[in-house]
Formats: structure tokens, sequence, C-alpha cells
């Protein structure tokens, strides 16, 4: 075989191939199809610029190199070289669309690291597992077992403190979920108790002026990302936020009948007059309870202050989600949305001995023939599970979504109503990065107790939801990300923003303020039918 034969064969081999490929590649990314290679480890898409360049080194090369002379030959290279002229045209374009394989997961609704998501924060007092499992596996509540199986779930370890004023070890609901909200223990936050032992407030309700830590709001506020508040303990006075913040005295009775002022409401302040807050006359509520809740009026057991108490927290939900409702529909939309539902935790207190144990209801003073006891803890869950739904509906379908509760319910001999507080609360997630379907310390068939301790507690939600948002976690939080909920691929893309501290953090407001004596009244009532307080 001559040397100009050799040179032939070689050619046209060299310009079947690269035609071939400039043609395939032309093709893909006219089409957009996702063909990537890798190369020690890292993604080479057919747009890439290397390739671009590759193709027209080659072109050039073989255009000047060659000693061939024949037309036909010189043809070939030609056509080879404005091939990658054409390739080169479509890259650049394809780099000036919005449109490029690296944002193929965005374009199909996937957050990517560094893009804004959406997520819905659902806090609910007191609910458990314990009634969770069996009412899912029933049927009963289908928006909590579609979050389950579309996401991750597990048991979420609460926080017991020590109360002067009663002298007990408990799992108390302001303590708790102010350290979900700052992921730092009380002795950190302030927040040690439904009523204050010390400073000239000693003996009123805890306020958002006593908390000495950020919690979620003030901190995605403070790193440019929008929220949207709604009832969370101790939130009044309301802070000011970018967002919207409606206090946990939002539903209390003075301001339905005008006796209490409008005053730390809400931020911004007029929101409180948008919302509509003094459009509800006391009997309605009476009735809304009676009606889509639970027949009380018809009930001799509560007295009538606990009477009282089922009317006000079972109204408070409702307010807090149609309020929640308004800020999706009515206001711009924010980065994390969040709500707080006490209901489960008021009726459990009554009612979860008749519910787990309904064969000994007959311990409680009923009316003949009146065994509706044993269905009020079941029918508030399937409630809340209806508002879970109508906020999914409200909210983008690619809304991450965080269920979280303080603690649950479990029997107790020793308590006169037989219930008392679990140290076993509810985490459920769903969302982009969040494995589906998993449990993450919560064995099939629910065996929690004692034996089951997971290192995922209370204080991992804060760096969790910081994390997911990609805003920086100080390394003097107490709780950890909770990697078990998320997907390798997540947890390799995103990477975390560390800040050693937050910082002093200082209020506006003074840290000692004067609760109105119609809300302290109301709320010491609440709490003595709920048995925290004597």
């Amino acid at each position: 075989m001559t040397k100009g034969t050799k040179w032939w064969i070689l050619l046209l081999l060299g310009g079947s191939l690269w035609t071939a490929v400039a043609a395939v590649a032309v093709v893909a990314i006219l089409l957009r199809a996702p063909l990537v290679f890798e190369v020690s480890g890292s993604p080479l898409f057919l747009s890439s610029p290397g390739l671009v360049v590759a193709l027209w080194a080659f072109g050039l090369g073989a255009l000047i190199a060659s000693p061939m002379r024949s037309r036909r030959v010189r043809r070939g290279l030609w056509i080879v070289w404005w091939l990658c002229l054409a390739i080169s045209v479509v890259w650049v374009i394809d780099q000036l669309s919005p449109a490029k394989p690296e944002n193929e997961a965005s374009a199909a609704g996937e957050v990517l690291p560094g893009q804004r998501r959406t997520t819905l924060l659902i806090a609910v007092d007191g609910m458990s597992w314990t009634a969770i499992l069996p009412m899912a596996r029933r049927g009963e509540l289908p928006n909590i077992s579609r979050l389950m199986d579309e996401g991750s779930y597990g048991v979420l370890h609460s926080i017991r403190t020590y109360r002067k004023s009663v002298d007990r070890w408990g799992y108390w609901s302001p303590v708790v979920w102010t350290s979900v909200a700052t992921g730092v223990r009380p002795r950190r936050h302030g927040i040690t108790d439904f009523v204050l032992a010390d400073g000239p407030s000693r003996g009123g309700m805890a306020a958002s002026t006593h908390r000495r830590a950020p919690a979620f709001w003030n901190l995605f506020s403070a790193f440019g990302q929008r929220v949207g508040v709604v009832g969370w303990w101790a939130t009044w006075p309301a802070e000011s936020v970018s967002g919207y913040l409606v206090s946990s005295h939002v539903g209390l009775g003075g301001w339905r009948t005008g006796e209490l002022g409008l005053a730390g409401l809400t931020f911004p302040e007029e929101l409180a007059d948008e919302l509509g807050l003094r459009n509800d006359a006391p009997g309605r509520v009476e009735e809304w309870v009676n009606r889509e809740v639970f027949p009380f009026e018809l009930y001799p057991v509560l007295t009538e202050s606990e009477l009282e108490t089922m009317y006000s927290v079972l109204w408070q939900d409702r307010i807090y989600l149609d309020t929640l409702r308004y800020l999706v529909e009515e206001r711009d939309p924010v980065d994390l949305y969040c709500v707080y539902f006490k209901g489960i935790d008021a009726l459990s207190h009554h009612f979860w001995k008749g519910f787990i144990d309904p064969d000994d209801v007959d311990a409680i003073t009923l009316p003949q023939g009146f065994r509706d006891h044993t269905r009020i803890v079941p029918t508030y869950y399937r409630i809340i599970d209806s508002y879970l739904g109508e906020l999914l509906q409200t909210l983008p379908e690619t809304t991450t979504v965080v269920l979280v509760s303080d603690h649950g319910f479990r029997l107790d001999a020793g308590n006169m109503k037989g219930a008392t507080h679990s140290p076993y609360g509810v985490l459920i997630a769903r969302g982009e990065g969040i494995q589906e379907g998993r449990s993450i310390n919560l064995d099939p068939v629910g065996s929690f107790r004692e034996a089951l301790h997971g290192t995922t507690d209370v204080l991992d939600v804060l760096p969790t939801l910081l994390y997911l948002h990609g805003l920086p976690i100080a390394r003097d939080l107490e709780g950890e990300i909770l990697g078990d909920l998320l997907t390798p691929r997540f947890l390799e893309r995103q990477s975390v923003l560390w800040v050693d501290s937050y910082g002093d953090f200082s209020k506006e407001r003074p840290v000692d303020v004067v609760l109105d004596p119609e809300v302290s009244k109301e709320y010491e009532e609440r709490l003595r039918s709920l048995g925290y307080i004597q």
C-alpha cells in the first residue's frame, strides 16, 4: 500500500467519523437531548466548549496538514470544517438559551442549589404517632399518608424541662416550640415556662420580647428570604420580619368582643384590620364548633371553663388556617410559610383515654348511650388532615412540606384524666431532595417507645430548614442537619454555609411587656383547664 493510499484511507475514515460525530452533536443540541459523558467523574455535555474547540482543531488541522491535493479529498475536508462551524454556531445559540441540559431538572420542577424554594412548615401541638399510624392504615388520613408515601418520616424527640411554677418535669409547649424555632435549648432562648418567674412581668405569660435567641423568622428575614408565620407560640408582640407575622394572640376572645386592641397582633400592623379580626361574634364560635367538630353543647362531661377552652382553641385553629390561606392567595409570595395548630393537644388532654382505651370509658361519667367520647380525638385528627389538604391545594405542587409536633401523648395511670405528654413527636417531610417513602427511625409497626431512641430531635428542625434554603447555619446551634431525610444527590450538590454565630440578638421592643388583663385571664383559664397551672 502506497503512502498516498494510507493517507486517503486515514482521511476518509477520519472525515466519516467526525462527520457522524458532528451530525449527532447538531441533532442532540437542537433537540436538547441530555447526552452527557463523564470524564474523570465530571459531566461533559455535547455542547461543552472543549468539545467544540476539539472539533475545530481537528477540522483546521486536517485541512492544513493533509498532503492530498485531489479535489474530492479537499471537498470532504471542507465539509468537515463547515460542520464544525455549524456546531460552533449552534453551541453559541445554546449557551444563550435558558434551556441548557444542566437545567433540565429545574425545568421539570426540581429546585437546584442556589434557587429559591417554597416551604410550608406545619406545627401541630401534641400530634402523636400512636394516633397517626392506625388511622393512616385505615385510610382515614389521606393527606398525611400522601406525605409519608412521597417523603420521609420518623420520631422527633422532644425536650424535657423543669417548671419552677408547678415543681414538675415535662414537655411544655412554649418551651419546646421556642426550641424548634431557635435551634437552642431553653437555657439559651430564655422561654422556660408558660408563666414568667422573674422580672417586672413576673406572673405574666411568656412573650416574644422575652426570647433571647433569633427564631427562624428572624434568620430568614436577615438573610434576604421572606416568611409568613401564623400563630406560633409566644410571638406576641409581633416582630418586624421580611413578610408577615400573625401572632399567637390572634384568635383570643378579647378581640372578638372588641375588648382588646389590635396593637402588636400582626406585622405589618395594618394586616390585623385587613384580616378582619373583629368580624366574628362569640356566638358564632360555639355554633361552628358544635356543628363542624363535635356537639360539645350536648356533652356534660366538661366544666364550663373546659368547654370555653375547647371552643376557643378549635376556633383559633380555623382562624389560623384561613389566615394562612389568605396570605398565600392575596399577598405577595414568601419563601417559608408556617402555621400552628393547638386543637389536638387540647382535646387529647381530655379525651385521649377514651380514644386509646375505649373499653374503659365507663370510668368517665357519660350520659347513657353517649359513646362519642371515643371518637373526639380521631375526629379532630381527620379535621387537621383536611386542613393540610386545603393548604396543599392552595400552594404550588413543588412546595416542600415539613410537619412537626412538639411531643406525643400516652396513657398515664397516675393522671386523673389518664393522659400525659410523651417525648415522641412527629416529623414528616416531603419535597425536592427529600427521600421518598422512608422511615428514618420508626419501624413499620410503630414500636417507638422507650427502647427506640434516634438522634432526631426538635433542635434539628431549624438547621435542616436553613440548609434546604441554602442559608448560613451557626456553628453554635445545638441541632444538626437531618441528613437521613435527604437524598445522597442533594447532599452532594448542596454545600453547607457556616457562620460561627448569629451574634447578639436584640429587639426593638422592651424586654418586659404587660399583657392585656383580658388576654391574661383567658390564657390562665385555658392553661388551668388543660392542667398546666392550678
